[in-house]
């Protein structure tokens, strides 16, 4: 407890929590302060890094920086100070001399989801009122569709990639198209009136939301800034993550997320070198390969996915090798469990270096958020891979980081202390819910999430109302998300959704994610998703089992085993046993043109449900 501190409110803070914080250690108040810094210090040094031809192609901070100005005074003759500049790519070089050009002429950016449907993306445009779009050949076709619609009061295209077809449909609708190394060749400077200032608007992250349409949330430099200086304090008591010039990030998450930005902006601050993988998710093995990172951020569908991958390897092994395999597993997890040791020489050297090569060979840090970890997958992976995997816990409307576990702790059902950027505290639930999670956590204190700090946006884009919504009336960010603080240990766990929650026709209350991560062993069920329907008695599961040969039949007695084991161990009653399971066999991410999840892999619930209407009506016996 003594890293906290619990306040007379019943809020609690680290013990290195600041408010008013201005600038980064380095003296950074704004992002292009921060890339600025890194350029004067390591202008020769290699700083961002391309894959091509089997090896990493590094741009120096000099050679960034150049193409930063080349950008950005194109974009100065074509906006105003505080206009809306968009990107739509996939991780590369150019995002980020997108971004950086952005702020250098004043700008706000707003970055596309390369996975926003063109009515999303149609939304955007005119909600921003969006002048010039940088994207990439592929995206600008995407673009296309939404500029026939209605495209707002874009007037510009910057095109990453030479695409003649594309220059020409776009012209066609009178959309001025500029190709992206050409502007950047122009050999010209900027003067840095219109450097932004740390309360100017950096960024309107359009949330993909898990329902609804999305939400530009508002950013400020002053709000990635305090994220920043949190890690460097948290990392001076050695409780996060430090990183140096020798380490090696790769980003592969989404840009458009906020989280993968903080992590971009923490390794330029760091020194590090960043290289972005060559976009294919189906061939990040070879990106791993090829990159070599130190530190990487995923999110527990990967890491589940990774697991999969290696259970599957060593099932295609003889008898000998699969029990030298498991019996060397055995120990190292229960080394990284109890006693919280990463290593094993000698069974390092035997067995789990040979998986780690895998993953390039180097990785020392990974940080896990988005959604709950199942804590066997976390142990599981940090045992394999010799290295510390830590869980985050935040939204877009806190710059992503708001909980996150000390590096020290091995105690994993938990997402940690508070940021040193902000506070956390446990807000007001419906009486039924706190009931029911009372039940279950008689030591705990149980309630709605709640954030304050200088990270927390100023609200959603031209969504007065939904911002109201947003906090109390004292202040507080409302997340929607139910979490337990122990008072014993001092570490936050999210427990469930305000809203996710349903009751049964019996009246029997119901958490859905609960049961999903209690359900979903990895190997049999990857994933699970219960449709919440309050006209049964009964509850049906819908099963996600791409990488098994077993039938519908043998998955649904599986499901029922799975839940007498869970029964007999008092973590769910009867009632929590599906009734039916609707078995799938490809991943959440791979149906419905990837319209099931967001991109960072958490569920869309009402999109899902309305998919598997008829089938769920089926099982529960509804016409």
């Amino acid at each position: 407890m003594g890293r906290i501190r619990v306040m007379d409110d019943g809020s609690v803070q680290h013990v290195n929590f600041q408010q008013g914080v201005v600038c980064a250690p380095d003296g950074s108040k704004t992002v292009l302060e921060i890339f600025l810094t890194r350029c004067s210090t390591a202008g020769s040094d290699p700083l961002f890094g391309t894959i091509s031809g089997g090896e990493v192609v590094y741009k120096s901070a000099s050679e960034t920086l150049r193409d930063v100005k080349g950008i950005a005074s194109f974009l100065s003759k074509m906006t105003e100070p505080k206009d809306i500049v968009g990107i739509y790519s996939v991780n590369r070089y150019e995002w980020i001399v997108a971004e950086m050009a952005s702020y250098m002429c004043g700008c706000t950016n707003v970055p596309l989801y390369s996975t926003f449907s063109p009515e999303n993306v149609q939304l955007i445009l005119e909600e921003t009122e969006m002048k010039v779009c940088i994207a990439s050949a592929d995206k600008a076709k995407l673009l296309l569709e939404s500029v026939l619609e209605s495209r707002g009061k874009l007037s510009c295209v910057i095109l990453m990639d030479r695409d003649e077809n594309v220059k020409e449909m776009l012209e066609n609708v009178g959309v001025r198209v500029e190709y992206f190394w050409d502007v950047v060749s122009t050999d010209v400077d900027v003067d840095g009136t219109r450097y932004p200032s740390g309360d100017d608007l950096a960024t309107i992250c359009y949330t993909s939301g898990t329902s609804g349409k999305p939400k530009g949330v508002m950013l400020t430099h002053k709000n990635f800034i305090s994220g920043v200086a949190g890690i460097f304090r948290g990392s001076n008591e050695g409780e996060m993550v430090r990183l140096s010039r020798d380490d090696v990030y790769l980003s592969y998450l989404p840009l458009a997320h906020v989280m993968e930005r903080i992590c971009i902006n923490i390794s330029m601050a760091y020194g590090c070198k960043i290289v972005f993988y060559r976009g294919n998710p189906r061939e990040i093995k070879e990106d791993y390969l090829v990159a070599k990172p130190t530190f990487i951020i995923s999110v527990p569908r990967v890491l589940n996915l990774f697991k999969e991958k290696i259970e599957e390897n060593v099932r295609q092994k003889n008898i000998f090798v699969r029990g030298v395999f498991r019996a060397a597993l055995w120990y190292k997890m229960w080394g990284v469990a109890v006693k919280g040791e990463l290593k094993n020489r000698f069974l390092d050297w035997l067995v789990f270096n040979r998986i780690s090569r895998e993953f390039g060979g180097r990785i020392e840090k990974i940080l896990c958020g988005s959604a709950p970890l199942k804590k066997d997958v976390l142990v599981y992976m940090q045992a394999v891979l010799s290295c510390r995997i830590f869980q985050g816990y935040g939204q877009t409307e806190n710059v992503g980081a708001g909980i996150v576990q000390p590096l020290d702790n091995h105690v994993y059902d938990n997402v940690g202390i508070p940021f040193p950027s902000n506070e956390v505290k446990l807000g007001e639930i419906s009486d039924e819910l706190r009931s029911e999670y009372v039940r279950r956590y008689p030591s705990c204190r149980v309630g709605e999430i709640l954030l304050r700090g200088d990270n927390v946006t100023q609200g959603y884009f031209k969504r007065p109302e939904e911002t109201r919504e947003l906090f109390t009336s004292d202040g507080w960010l409302r997340t929607g998300d139910i979490g337990m603080f122990d008072t014993r240990t001092g570490m936050f766990s999210v427990i469930g959704r305000v809203k996710d929650g349903f009751k049964t026709s019996q009246g029997e209350y119901i958490d859905p994610e609960k049961l999903e991560v209690l359900y979903s062993d990895g190997e049999v069920v990857q994933d699970m998703c219960i449709p919440r329907r309050s006209d049964s008695d009964k509850i049906v599961a819908i099963a996600v089992c791409p990488g098994t040969q077993k039938s519908d039949k043998e998955i649904f007695q599986h499901v029922l085993s799975t839940g007498e084991r869970l029964f007999k161990q008092k973590k769910i009653t009867k009632l929590e046993i599906p009734w039916r399971v609707i078995v799938v066999r490809q991943g959440l991410e791979a149906l419905c043109s990837g319209e099931f999840v967001t991109p960072t892999g958490k569920k869309r619930r009402p999109v899902i449900e309305k998919f598997f209407e008829k089938e769920i009506n089926k099982a529960l016996g509804i016409k």
